[in-house]
């Protein structure tokens, strides 16, 4: 049976809320055992809307979808058979105002409140598309300060991440589309445009396909990822153009303990990529960042995360533009294994290198093949462990890295062990290698194209650095004016065949060095 949501009251005005009429249609489907939610062409405003087991939304071409910004419109769901959803303040996280990372409250916030902030929401439910050829509109202007934030422009330049201007969020942000415990979800031909938080955010779910979007989102917009997959199993993501100021997609394991899944066997192939941060962002155990530097983590905690793995990953035939780095791989607590990355291009203008794998605290990556890398960038390859067996069995081959130099904090090294994960950002530019065992260069190449390092010497004021980065500082950081194309330091069985490349600046072209 076809549910039209005009049938159940749909105003189409692109003013009055009509997430009623949408949820009545959707109930009705419940009612029938299945069925399709039709949402002709037209503007509806709306807020939460709840989806069950076996049903279709179809989102027709010339229908448009806008989040209500009125942020009363939330905290419950109106499902016939959902329990109302009050806002506990007890139940939020305690994060402490003016520090570093008094904005997470507002990430936190929304995923406590996952199952009503959003358009919408599904549950231990099976079989549910959302297709068609409508818009969903975030509206972020919305969410988000009226003028932007341009502080870090006040930064030495080799000390930031990015010269445009970012945006301050407000507190609440809604977000388009949120699963748990699901099967079967299938989305797919959509336009999902100027979302204020998370795109799709699927968590211990299964069976998943993400395929012909389209997700645009402001890059001057934090926490805007495209494709959030946490803790699920057996998803393929196809097709999809994702612009965004965060992770275009976000490959973890599940969510923070008691519940916490192992994420394997995913694919993402046929899709572009354009974000300030990661193409894809492979991420394991607490952030302990948040966690436990603020007090919520604990000793189980931890057991529950190096229980997990994040396994399988396959990334084909996809492109990179602009600026980020292509996949960040990142271990805090637990294993990530088996990934496989081919043939992917890469146009690279931000600071991050092409590639970046790093181990905080007690996790592990294991056997990662990187096969027909090709790009332009600030960086080739950043490879980070704690010891040499933390990291082990990485393959590169016919990979091509052209870097164009630019001063950047931790040009000749990084932090040892890694401070905050998010220093990738001032990754050397080279191909460097720090504590791991089994690592294989074949028929790579590094080309050195237009430096931009005439302020490089700066660095060595530690007036000028921050003193959480002097706190880390070595010596063999920086700032020189010549490195190798490889930079090996306590790296066991490396092995080089075929690589091409001469030194920049008249170093050699491989250091090794324990």
């Amino acid at each position: 049976m076809v549910y039209d949501i005009r049938s159940f009251g749909a105003a189409a005005d692109g003013i009055t809320n009509d997430a009623a009429a949408i949820q009545a249609a959707a109930d009705a489907c419940v009612d029938a055992g299945s069925g399709t939610v039709l949402i002709p062409a037209g503007r509806y405003v709306t807020s939460s809307v709840r989806l069950y087991s076996n049903t279709t939304v179809r989102i027709e071409a010339g229908a448009e979808l806008l989040l209500e910004s009125s942020e009363d419109a939330y905290g419950k769901l109106r499902g016939k058979y959902d329990q109302l959803y009050t806002r506990d303040a007890a139940t939020l996280l305690n994060l402490p105002e003016g520090t570093e990372l008094g904005y997470i409250k507002g990430m936190f916030l929304g995923g406590r409140r996952g199952h009503t902030d959003n358009l919408f929401y599904a549950k231990d439910a099976e079989n549910i598309l959302i297709e068609g050829g409508g818009v969903l509109n975030g509206q972020w202007r919305k969410f988000f300060e009226p003028q932007p934030d341009l502080s870090h422009l006040r930064k030495p330049r080799w000390l930031r991440s990015s010269d445009e201007a970012k945006f301050t969020p407000k507190i609440f942000r809604p977000q388009f589309i949120y699963m748990q415990d699901c099967k079967n979800i299938r989305i797919r031909n959509l336009s999902l445009l100027n979302c204020p938080f998370f795109n799709i955010r699927i968590t211990d779910s299964e069976h998943i396909c993400c395929e012909n979007l389209n997700i645009l989102a402001d890059k001057r917009c934090l926490n805007t990822d495209g494709i959030n997959l946490a803790g699920c199993r057996h998803c393929v993501i196809t097709g999809c153009h994702i612009v965004t100021g965060d992770d275009c997609i976000a490959i973890s394991s599940g969510e923070m303990p008691p519940r916490r899944y192992s994420a394997e066997d995913i694919i993402v192939r046929d899709c572009i990529g354009n974000t300030k941060t990661n193409f894809v962002r492979i991420f394991i155990g607490l952030d302990v960042n948040v966690c436990l530097e603020e007090g919520i983590g604990s000793a189980d905690a931890v057991l529950a995360a190096n229980a997990q793995a994040v396994r399988h990953i396959r990334i084909t035939n996809c492109a990179l533009e602009e600026e980020g780095c292509t996949a960040n791989i990142m271990a805090v607590y637990g294993k990530i294994e088996d990934i496989h990355i081919e043939d992917i291009t890469v146009d690279q203008k931000g600071k991050a290198p092409m590639l970046f794998l790093a181990i905080q605290k007690e996790g592990r990556i294991r056997d990662v093949t990187v096969n027909g890398l090709k790009g332009l960038g600030k960086g080739a390859v950043t490879v980070l462990g704690t010891s040499r067996e933390s990291i082990s069995g990485l393959v590169f081959q016919n990979c091509r890295f052209r870097v164009e130099p630019a001063s950047k904090l931790f040009v000749n090294g990084m932090p040892d062990p890694l401070e905050q994960y998010w220093m990738y950002y001032f990754a050397p530019c080279n191909i460097y290698l720090r504590h791991a065992t089994d690592v294989r260069f074949h028929d790579c190449e590094v080309e050195w194209g237009e430096a931009d390092i005439d302020d490089i010497y700066e660095i060595a004021d530690p007036t000028k650095r921050p003193e959480m980065y002097n706190a880390v500082w070595r010596e063999d950081m920086g700032p020189f004016d010549s490195w190798p194309c490889i930079d090996a330091f306590d790296v066991d069985g490396l092995d080089i065949r075929n690589f091409r490349g001469e030194g920049f600046g008249g170093c050699e072209a491989v250091r090794v060095r324990k």
